[in-house]
């Protein structure tokens, strides 16, 4: 399912801004290979452990090691001793292992996961996904591969080649085994519970502050960096800037009649992180909700020392989303709440992959108003 939210044939309205950047499922993985530059099926070791560490790179290998292993588990594929033991030229009766396309593959895995894994012990901390999580566990000990990785193997005997296929084999049935374990979806079904508990606070939220005030101006907007900054740009500091203008909100004049608001983390190849941001504002004090979105945008433009770039979703709100819940909502408008739950169940939704680099924090809402914060007019109509 894609984004509910936005219409097919979109416009390019702003450079920072994507349509397919907005979600990201399984059968999305073309537009993620597309936009690291990288054959899904190069055996190229993609992270090179003399690099620099860089969060943003090590995060895109990470990902793309992950949609390797998920292609290798679909067909379950095994060694065959017949083809894989061959003869050498040596004499003496050794042999060695022939050129195979699975066994290439692992060793491309194992030594970017090696370097990915290393460098993240430092300055960054990261993750392993479900399917790179068990495939460590299974191949972590493989000495074969871990040697291969180093040198050219070497000529060995029948018997000790005949070892280390079975080796290879056992630890491959091990891995698909453990896929099918109750426990390898644990970490799928937590993800699903926490972007349901995300929508539970967000509509928790919004009814409350329809609650509160008559009239609520919605505006949305995503906040980023160019895409020059993003490559650099690791969690830490986006959400340092985060922050920053969190706390503006209680001291800047521009966010005075703000009654809550919410937030989502992201993280793109191209873009790396960034957030989406709903805010609602009194609607009966405040109106102008384009203009509004600029200014926001061009704040965090400031604090981020022109590195942030952004995009104002009201804008052209009406004719760009499929599902309008932007600017000015009544409490008694029945179609635009209804669209307001549908942006909700999209911006609620956890990205699984920022999470491997994000131990805190991924989506947040402001307080929810008490009762007794309801103001007092007229009665409503229900």
């Amino acid at each position: 399912m894609g984004n509910p939210t936005r219409k097919t044939n979109r416009s390019q309205e702003h450079p920072m801004h994507n349509p397919t950047d907005d979600y990201i499922a399984n059968d999305d993985m073309s537009y993620f290979l597309n936009d690291l530059n990288m054959d899904y099926h190069d055996e190229q070791i993609l992270w090179d452990p003399s690099t620099q560490p860089n969060q943003n790179q090590q995060l895109a290998a990470l990902i793309e090691i992950e949609e390797r292993l998920k292609q290798l588990t679909s067909s379950h594929p095994w060694f065959d001793p017949a083809t894989v033991i061959q003869s050498t030229p040596c004499g003496s009766g050794l042999i060695k292992l022939a050129d195979d396309p699975l066994l290439d593959e692992l060793k491309s895995i194992v030594a970017s996961l090696t370097g990915i894994l290393d460098h993240s012990e430092g300055a960054y901390s990261l993750q392993p996904p479900p399917y790179t999580k068990s495939f460590l566990q299974a191949f972590k000990s493989c000495s074969h591969l871990h040697k291969s990785i180093m040198d050219e193997p070497l000529p060995m005997t029948q018997s000790a080649a005949a070892q280390v296929v079975n080796d290879l084999n056992h630890r491959l049935w091990s891995w698909y085994q453990c896929l099918s374990l109750p426990s390898f979806g644990i970490e799928y079904a937590r993800l699903k519970r926490n972007s349901r508990d995300n929508y539970r606070r967000f509509c928790r939220l919004a009814d409350s502050l329809f609650g509160c005030c008559s009239r609520l101006l919605v505006v949305r907007i995503d906040l980023g960096y160019s895409e020059t900054d993003g490559y650099y740009i690791d969690h830490e500091t986006a959400d340092y800037h985060r922050k920053k203008l969190c706390r503006m909100f209680h001291s800047h004049p521009m966010f005075e009649h703000l009654l809550g608001y919410a937030w989502k983390l992201e993280w793109r190849p191209k873009k790396g992180f960034h957030y989406h941001f709903v805010f609602f504002f009194d609607g009966n004090r405040v109106r102008r909700d384009i203009a509004l979105g600029r200014s926001i945008g061009e704040l965090w433009r400031r604090l981020t020392n022109n590195q942030g770039m952004y995009f104002n979703c009201n804008h052209s709100g009406g004719s760009n989303y499929l599902y309008n819940a932007l600017g000015d909502i009544h409490y008694s408008d029945d179609l635009k709440r209804e669209h307001l739950d549908k942006i909700a169940a999209y911006l609620t939704k956890v990205d699984e992959y920022v999470s491997l680099a994000v131990k805190g924090r991924t989506f947040q809402t402001s307080s929810t108003p008490r009762a007794s914060e309801k103001r007092g007019g007229r009665p409503r109509l229900y």
